[in-house]
């Protein structure tokens, strides 16, 4: 009975050696599984975050160009109202050959810059208009 009782000790020892060897395989299994499902959501995560990043940014420099925009249209209309408002009042045209003829050489020779019609037109009708 004597290799009865060393084979029952060799099984004993190889039990307890797989046991132990499937515990510490388990336990490193189970580790690196909740290790990959903590990464898993670790990239979910960033993937919301870097989302609602963008959207911030995507918002704020929207807003920028609105404002920029704005800031833009309000000068453009600060200087049209200015512009307006330093312009002589128009008086009716008076047709007279002699005015016509002298408004269209002021705006020949002042090079036909928009605008400068209406002035034209006045000063020469200052110049032929006697003044009385």
């Amino acid at each position: 009975m004597c290799g009865g009782t060393t084979t029952l000790r060799a099984l004993i020892r190889e039990y307890l050696f797989i046991s132990l060897f499937r515990a510490c395989a388990e336990s490193l299994a189970s580790e690196n599984a909740s290790r990959l499902a903590a990464m898993q959501r670790a990239e979910k995560n960033i993937d919301e975050l870097l989302d609602d990043l963008n959207r911030t940014f995507h918002r704020l420099r929207q807003s920028g160009i609105d404002e920029e925009l704005f800031d833009v249209i309000s000068g453009f209309e600060a200087l049209s109202t200015e512009k307006k408002a330093s312009l002589p009042a128009r008086k009716p045209l008076d047709f007279t050959p002699g005015i016509a003829k002298r408004a269209y050489e002021l705006y020949e020779q002042r090079g036909r810059h928009e605008g400068q019609a209406d002035q034209d037109w006045l000063e020469a009708e200052r110049e032929i208009t006697p003044k009385g």
